[in-house]
């Protein structure tokens, strides 16, 4: 009698515990993820343009995370014409204003 009652406590106890863990996973589940703090991310910030199809070149800086090469931000910082006579000039500049840009955001990223 005694062992018998000692099982359906044990049994009960295990449903309980069953429950509450049930509970606590969908509680969790239904809660909205977290906001990715971007800061926290190790990454730095490099030049890249890429030619569009409208027949432009996009010049930017992107930021690229160190551990997987993810690209997580891109800012385009000039569009350029590809049949524009000073194209070649023009992106000698706007890669030398990125250049600078990405610079300054690095330092800026090593401060946090």
């Amino acid at each position: 009698m005694a062992f018998r009652i000692g099982v359906e406590l044990i049994l009960v106890l295990l449903i309980i515990a069953a429950i509450l863990v049930g509970t606590s996973r969908l509680a969790q589940a239904r809660q909205p993820a977290p906001e990715l703090d971007v800061s926290r991310t190790p990454s730095e910030w490099f030049t890249d343009s890429r030619t569009t199809d409208e027949g432009m070149t996009e010049v930017c800086v992107v930021r690229v995370e160190n551990k997987t090469g993810l690209v997580l931000e891109r800012r385009v910082l000039r569009t350029l014409h590809n049949v524009d006579p000073n194209y070649k000039n023009d992106l000698d500049k706007a890669m030398d204003d990125a250049y600078e840009t990405m610079r300054i955001l690095n330092v800026n990223l090593r401060r946090r």
